[in-house]
């Protein structure tokens, strides 16, 4: 009775619990319906799955029977009559013959029981009924025959036997079943509960050991240890299986943490999937940085717009071992290939500036538009403002050495704590009682630099004195003392006060005109004699033409070379910012221009919509700026005009599809760092993107349900139990 059971209920290990019947409907599908693509070999999941289906789903005697038509010799052409499914008894009634299927695309008749369970199978000649199918429709009383042959009644007791629950072995092992599925169901919620709360803060599950009641058990365990303390449920299943050890299931192991961690990832990406399949369109976001193992981590960012919101999520984290745009690409295609989405969709690409990705021939964005042409790249607005700056500091001697002070100036003071402390001694509290502290350079961040020269400014009085108090204490060792006369001789030259005008207001020691006004003016001759032409600029005006107008200048040309990469999107999409004002011929230039490259999203009417579109903005006059797309975007959802301005709405939206910056993959990196340091660096990939996108997504994570999968997760695992 054992075996007949595993028979009738062993299902094939899967990966993923919740593909358990989603499986069975990819592998026998809708095209099962019709029993003539049944498999030619029936096995025990098929017939499980039929059975759950029932005869009525394979019926299909609502089709209409045109392919049942046979026509012999000397003989009219005869149908299936839907008189066929239904048995005439004695007294008058009908009972409906669930037996009986029917296959609309050969026209014959098959029977579901026979097909299943019958042993026609073993026979040479089967009965058409299971073969080839019936279909001689003169001799239809065949039917009858069929339905009353001992095969076919001892395939309908099988079919009895095995799909009614409520006999003696049936029923008492679909009770067990039900009863440790609504078991672990529970348990499994306990652990879902701990692991969000984990993940969503990028805390560490594990610690030393797996063992409960000890006080280095790490975050998950601890946190059920807690829970056990108010729950009796998730107390009493601790004291039973805690800490068993293996061939005892608990499902508390950390084997079972890794995998609902998982599904939880795979429920989120694929509701993240889902979303993005309703929007239609997106753009790629892709940037690297190295881990603490030293591997080089691959964040995949999609942008989409879907109700009246943009949004930025990440949907893989990847290693990549080869920096080339090619082998790039091909990662970017297997994610877009198993979560199901064609590049043929995606509008916009953005990266930062490194040659790899923004190449125009082997870059990234070179082989995303190979393939796609509208996906138009964006450079990072933060990392092209950013290169801007270093630039056009580059260019300048004086300032290069400025800023080189700068860091030497906090690395003195940062290196030790005992400096540090007689420098934050002697500040000042400023702004809400804060201490406005030296702070260090960052090429990545130019703000750095303006947060470093403020520091100085403010501060210049007592750090100027405080050098001064270190070079000529007796407290402190030689090489100390002569840093910090080194420091104090550079920071009261004249070419690190950039700020001319406010020289005079950092200290009485540096006078209000530059000392080489004071020099000994040299005028340089030339070999006839002649030296007229040749200015010798000195004080402010040496300031001026040498520094500062050289950095200007350079700056300016940095950032009109920049913002040309930038000028396709305003041809474009300009009419989108002036859809509340009158129409004019840069306008209408861009609508043109817009229609001819996106000519496959919208059509001609468009020009006919931006017309009506301003009648009504200037009937209802809204107060927000016209020229903000994202509240116009917002707006028409609110008051419904979507279907009746659509060209300007998918515009719109591929207008914010469009990306300005990768800091959304640069942020998931701060994660990044605390998910994988040096106490979790031998985790697994898996894990590791696994808790990356639980961490970074946790909005979504926070109010996704995950109860389905845990059913079929708890169904699966309860299956596993040893039945005696």
């Amino acid at each position: 009775m054992l075996m007949y059971f595993k028979d009738v209920y062993q299902e094939p290990e899967i990966n993923n619990a919740k593909n358990v019947l989603v499986q069975a409907e990819v592998i026998h599908g809708m095209h099962c319906k019709d029993p003539f693509n049944w498999p030619s070999t029936i096995d025990d999941n098929f017939i499980s799955y039929c059975i759950e289906k029932g005869p009525a789903f394979f019926q299909n005697d609502n089709c209409s029977f045109e392919k049942s038509a046979r026509r012999k010799e000397n003989d009219h052409t005869r149908h299936l009559s839907l008189t066929s499914f239904q048995r005439k008894l004695p007294n008058g009634e009908k009972c409906q013959r669930q037996w009986l299927m029917y296959s609309p695309s050969q026209g014959v008749v098959y029977c579901f029981m026979c097909k299943l369970f019958g042993s026609d199978h073993k026979k040479k000649t089967q009965s058409p009924f299971v073969s080839t199918g019936f279909s001689n429709w003169k001799k239809s009383n065949k039917i009858v025959l069929h339905e009353n042959s001992l095969e076919h009644q001892s395939a309908t007791t099988k079919w009895l036997v095995r799909s009614n629950t409520k006999t003696s072995v049936n029923k008492e092992m679909c009770r067990q079943i039900s009863a440790e599925r609504d078991y672990w169901i529970q348990v499994f919620k306990r652990i879902t509960t701990v692991v969000k709360f984990l993940a969503i803060r990028g805390l560490p599950l594990r610690g030393d050991h797996e063992v409960f009641g000890v006080n280095n058990n790490g975050n998950y365990l601890g946190l059920l240890e807690l829970i056990a303390d108010f729950d009796p449920f998730l107390k009493t299943h601790i004291e039973l299986y805690g800490n068993k050890g293996k061939g005892n299931p608990s499902y508390l192991s950390k084997t079972i943490c890794n995998e609902i961690v998982n599904l939880m990832k795979n429920d989120l990406v694929n509701f993240m999937v889902e979303e993005v399949k309703q929007a239609k369109y997106f753009s790629i976001i892709m940037d690297s940085t190295p881990d603490l193992a030293k591997i080089d981590q691959m964040a995949i960012v999609l942008r989409y717009c879907i109700s009246s919101k943009v949004y930025e999520r990440l949907f893989d984290l990847t290693p990549v071992t080869s920096h080339k745009g090619e082998s790039i690409f091909d990662i970017l295609c297997e994610f877009l290939k198993n979560a199901g989405l064609d590049i043929i969709n995606c509008r916009g690409q953005s990266y930062d500036n490194a040659s790899n990705m923004s190449g125009i021939y082997e870059g990234l964005q070179a082989h995303v538009k190979n393939q796609n042409t509208l996906a138009v790249y964006i450079p990072c607005t933060a990392h092209s403002l950013n290169l801007v700056g270093v630039h056009s500091v580059d260019c300048c001697e004086e300032a290069v050495h400025f800023f080189s002070f700068l860091q030497m100036l906090y690395n003195f003071f940062s290196g030790s704590t005992h400096r540090w402390t007689i420098l934050i001694n002697s500040l000042e509290k400023k702004d809400k009682e804060r201490l406005l502290v030296l702070k260090s350079l960052s090429d990545t961040r130019w703000a750095s630099h303006s947060e470093a020269c403020r520091a100085l400014t403010k501060n210049y009085k007592t750090i100027l004195t405080v050098l001064s108090e270190i070079s000529e204490s007796k407290n402190e060792n030689g090489d100390t003392k002569y840093h910090a006369k080194v420091l104090l001789k550079n920071i009261l030259r004249d070419s690190n006060m950039i700020y001319e005008r406010r020289v005079g207001e950092f200290c009485s020691q540096i006078s209000n005109t530059y000392k080489d006004e004071c020099k000994r003016k040299i005028t340089k001759k030339f070999s006839d004699g002649n030296n007229k032409g040749l200015t010798v600029l000195s004080g402010n005006d040496k300031f001026r033409v040498e520094t500062h107008h050289v950095i200007i200048d350079k700056f300016c040309s940095e950032l009109d070379k920049r913002i040309n990469a930038y000028s396709v999107v305003v041809e474009h999409f300009l009419f989108l910012t002036r859809l509340h004002v009158e129409s004019t011929d840069d306008v209408e230039e861009s609508v043109n221009k817009f229609l001819s490259v996106y000519k496959n999203d919208v059509d001609d009417s468009i020009k006919y919509e931006l017309i009506h579109f301003k009648q009504f903005w200037d009937q209802l006059k809204p107060t927000f700026d016209g020229s903000d797309v994202h509240k116009i975007f917002e707006w028409m959802t609110e008051y419904n005009i979507i279907n009746i301005f659509p060209n300007i709405h998918i515009a719109i939206r591929i207008y914010l599809t469009i990306p300005v910056a990768n800091c959304t993959a640069e942020r998931a990196f701060s994660k990044l760092a605390r998910i994988k340091n040096k106490n979790r660096s031998t985790q697994t990939q898996e894990n590791l993107s696994s808790l990356m996108i639980l961490s970074t997504e946790n909005d979504i994570l926070q109010h996704l349900s995950f109860d389905k999968t845990l059913q079929a997760f708890a169904t699966q695992k309860a299956r596993k139990k040893t039945f005696i």
